[in-house]
Order: structure tokens, then C-alpha cells, then sequence
């Protein structure tokens, strides 16, 4: 089981300028995705999660699924 919590940072550079005001980027937190993973055997993890879309302020939903197909052996 895991839980992501991913973060986009904002602009560095305004104008050609260092922007200090929001902190080298990492203020803009309107980028941000929330995800859910669970290996539900040895072999199959499936994960969900969730962003901000472009305006007008929509919701994105993604889905995953990852299956290993091989296995190291001695």
C-alpha cells in the first residue's frame, strides 16, 4: 500500500527574474495530484488518483494497474 502526494512547482523565473515571492515556485500548490496504490497479490497492484485539471477547475481521475509478468529465481 502506498499514497502519493505529488507536487507541481510554479515558475521559477518571471520576466527573465528570479521569483522570490512565491517562494522559488514551491507556493503555486495548484498543481497538485493525490494517489492511492494496493498490491492486491505478490504479483497485481491496481492505483487510483486525482488532480486539478485545467480551468474552469475540473477534476482528473486516473486509474492504474501493474501486473509482473516475470520473477527472478535462484
Amino acid at each position: 500500500m502506498i499514497f502519493n502526494i505529488q507536487h507541481r512547482f510554479g515558475d521559477v523565473f518571471t520576466n527573465g527574474k528570479v521569483n522570490v515571492h512565491t517562494f522559488f515556485g514551491l507556493d503555486v500548490a495548484s498543481d497538485i495530484r493525490f494517489a492511492f496504490d494496493y498490491g492486491i497479490t505478490d504479483r497485481l497492484q491496481v492505483g487510483v488518483g486525482r488532480s486539478r485539471g485545467l480551468p474552469p477547475y475540473t477534476e482528473l481521475y486516473d486509474f492504474s494497474a501493474k501486473y509482473k509478468l516475470l520473477q527472478q529465481t535462484n
